[in-house]
């Protein structure tokens, strides 16, 4: 057993009636053997706390490196076996808190904290998990991979990385919540501005969550059941790599094994609801403008969506139900509707809207039914209802 209690500033003597505003650093490591803690701290007030446990061998190991640089920091690390467990902590500011717990085996933590009143908590139970935190301003984060009740063996070789930047420390923080149960998932979050909020969570194995915010008051949420499903989250001006996003919100839900999904907000105050269950089915959603608005429905197998709009206030709403259904929306203009219904297996849409307040309606139930819509100009209405096998219906309207 090592216990150590060490209380490190500027001045460390107390004299004439006054005393120096001074650091804290408690470790207390217990085990075998290889446990390691290097606490350095430079400012006042700060205080760190490391805890490390070996629960016999493996190669023993836990090493722990604190350094804080500032004003009342505050950093945990509690790491508990058998074999190698690092946490590399680094915050620089005034009043950052950091949490860092490890349990198993081979976990690695990494925090660096930048700014005022950043806050991150990481939490890993299991083998080979990662996790890299990242925060410029004033933020707050939180990580956690563990173990599932599926597999309540171990949870391997998760990786979470989040990255946050505020553009004033004294504006409203970016907030990033990451949960990742089961095997080789990975989450990458990625912030920049005020406001904007994440809420990624994969429950299974070898799925994969990326979200790329740049602006203010931008909000991802991502959930992911299965295996080796992908969703992509993207909200910001594409345009111009300075450029800032405001107000979008995105939600993907995907339910199954290898679905995909890729939103890409460019502007302000647009929304997607992407929801897929089943398997190998792909959502492809990209809105360029203001106050659009995507929702895109698929259950089954291998049913594709793609929905590109360009413009304001447009509209798309698409739902497909069965097989190897197939369905793509292009809105140029302002204040378009599109409204898709497929029910099925093997049908196929395809609507194109160039102009202002065009709509389209298409519902097709049975199989291999084929629908193509084609507006320009202004105010069209086109609607189309198939039921049964092998009908096509082509509209076009100028």
């Amino acid at each position: 057993m090592n216990k150590q209690f060490l209380i490190v500033g500027a001045l460390a003597f107390i004299a004439a009636g006054a005393f120096a505003q001074s650091n804290t650093a408690y470790t207390d490591q217990s085990g075998a053997g290889s446990n390691t803690s290097n606490v350095d701290q430079v400012g006042s007030l700060n205080f760190s706390d490391v805890d490390q446990v070996n629960t016999m061998s493996a190669a023993d190991n836990n090493v722990s490196d604190v350094d804080q640089n500032g004003d009342e920091n505050a950093s945990t690390v509690i790491q508990n076996g058998a074999g190698y467990n690092y946490a590399d902590i680094d915050q620089d500011g005034f009043h950052n808190h950091n949490t860092a717990m490890s349990y198993g085996a081979n976990n690695d933590i990494y925090v660096d904290q930048d700014g005022r009143y950043n806050l991150a908590f990481t939490h890993q139970v299991g083998d080979d998990n990662m996790a890299t935190t990242n925060q410029i301003g004033s933020n707050q984060s939180w990580i956690k991979q563990y173990i599932t009740t599926w597999n309540t063996d171990k949870s391997d070789g998760n990786i979470a990385t989040v990255d946050q930047t505020t553009t004033s420390i004294w504006g409203p923080k970016n907030m990033s919540w990451v949960r990742q149960a089961g095997d080789y998932n990975e989450a990458d979050v990625d912030q920049t501005g005020l406001s904007n909020e994440s809420d990624v969570a994969s429950w299974g194995n070898y799925n994969e969550i990326v979200v790329l915010q740049v602006g203010d008051d931008n909000s991802a949420t991502t959930t992911q059941t299965g295996n080796s499903n992908t969703a992509t989250t993207q909200q910001r001006m594409f345009w111009a790599p300075a450029g800032i996003a405001e107000g979008n919100v995105s939600t993907v839900d995907q339910d199954g094994y290898k679905n995909r999904s890729i939103d890409r907000a460019n502007g302000d105050d647009n929304t997607a609801d992407i929801d897929q269950n089943g398997d190998w089915n792909r959502s492809h959603a990209t809105s360029s403008g203001d106050m659009n608005s995507i929702k895109v429905d698929q259950n089954d197998y291998k049913n594709d969506a793609w929905t590109y709009q360009t413009g304001d206030g447009n509209s798309a709403d698409l739902y497909q139900n069965g097989e190897l259904n197939y369905s793509f929306i292009e809105q140029n203009g302002d204040l378009n509707s599109a409204d898709v219904d497929q029910i099925g297996n093997d049908n196929d849409s395809y609507v194109d809207q160039n102009g202002n307040s065009n709509i389209a309606n298409t519902y097709q139930n049975g199989n291999m039914n084929l629908s193509d819509v084609e507006q320009y100009d202004n105010n069209n209405g086109a609607y189309t209802t198939q039921n049964g096998s092998g009908n096509t219906s082509y509209i076009y309207q100028a």
